[in-house]
């Protein structure tokens, strides 16, 4: 089934057209795109599976920092399924890894830790109930599917609690050593608003750029 849905979306933003065509689950009459993307080619991420962005052309997302195996899978994929019939990266488009990063600064690292726990909490939670009715469209086992990198990041909540809060010195640190292996293109951070306020997602991204970039070397820090 996530194959067929991606199909129809990849053929949507080739021809303009939402059709059902060589659907397997899908039987609707074709319509435009009422909105066209703005991007020519939007670049596409997937979480987690290194063989399924691989596979499809899309950028990885992964949770921290990346194993050499999962990253050689990734391009392994990429390079196997070069040219199928359903791929998402364009024109030239190459593998691209990002990684995915709580966080929350404050003055003090035990201040962090209880910002980042309650904002991590609150996104499994919401995370979890939206997929609550899962089970009325998909099977058993697709509902399993569906929730892989929920239960990856729930299995190191606490690793990504640890990692990812902290004073700005202690960030600029880890953030450092999260890039030295030169596999990331690209650092996702996450500042999970709602069970995490307002003002201390605010304050973390202003100690970030106040505090934590000067830190990093240029070619890390530099906005791209």
């Amino acid at each position: 089934r996530f194959a067929d849905v991606l199909g129809i979306v990849a053929r949507a933003l080739q021809t303009g057209e939402i059709s059902s065509e060589n659907s397997r689950f899908y039987d609707f009459p074709t319509m435009p795109m009422a909105t066209r993307p703005f991007q020519e080619h939007i670049p596409f991420w997937y979480p987690g599976s290194p063989q399924i962005a691989g596979r499809y052309g899309m950028s990885l997302m992964w949770p921290g920092k990346i194993s050499e195996e999962a990253y050689e899978q990734y391009l392994q994929a990429w390079q196997d399924h070069e040219g199928g019939d359903i791929r998402l990266e364009g024109p030239n488009g190459e593998p691209r890894v990002g990684y995915s990063m709580l966080l929350a600064i404050a003055p003090t690292e035990d201040a962090a830790r209880d910002i980042a726990r309650r904002g991590i909490e609150g996104l499994v939670r919401r995370t979890r109930n939206a997929h609550r009715f899962d089970h009325l469209v998909a099977s058993e086992e697709e509902c399993y599917d569906a929730q892989g990198p929920l239960r990856a990041i729930h299995a190191n909540i606490e690793l990504a609690i640890q990692f990812g809060s902290g004073t700005p010195s202690q960030i600029a640190e880890r953030v450092a050593a999260l890039l030295e292996d030169g596999m990331a293109d690209y650092i996702c951070f996450m500042f999970p608003t709602g069970d995490m306020s307002y003002d201390e997602a605010k304050r973390t991204l202003e100690l970030f750029v106040t505090d934590v970039m000067p830190e990093l070397e240029p070619s890390a820090a530099a906005p791209s």
